[in-house]
């Protein structure tokens, strides 16, 4: 997932179970371990989390508002450009407050590209 860095957008990559997930960088304070006490990420999309998988919890701020959120991992920092982007259809873009913003390619995988309002709204 890389452009040229003037056309590249900072994401942290995590999983909601299987599947791959992508928020902008700058909406997470920080990382730690996972907290029992936050909502899960697959819960709040209605996903099956995936059982053993590595946990972290993700401190978000964005928009004047604060939230927890646990993600199954791997997590990792990355980019994603515009040829990274998959187009959206319809139906998606009618569901602009939903939790996805879009899709993303990563290797041979889709990655939901998420709504951090609509997150912190969830989580909060």
């Amino acid at each position: 997932m890389s452009e040229s860095v003037a056309a590249a957008v900072p994401i942290v990559r995590c999983f909601a179970g299987e599947q791959g997930c992508g928020l902008v960088a700058a909406a997470v304070e920080r990382m730690q371990e996972s907290e029992s006490s936050c909502p899960h990420l697959s819960d709040l999309l209605g996903i099956p989390s995936a059982p053993g998988a590595e946990r972290r919890t993700l401190h978000l701020f964005a928009y004047g508002r604060r939230a927890r959120v646990v993600v199954d991992g791997p997590t990792a920092i990355g980019t994603i450009g515009a040829s990274d982007l998959i187009p959206a259809g319809r139906l998606l873009r009618l569901l602009r407050n939903g939790p996805v913003l879009g899709f993303a390619k990563d290797a041979e995988k889709i990655v939901l590209l998420l709504n951090v309002a609509w997150l912190l709204e969830q989580a909060a």
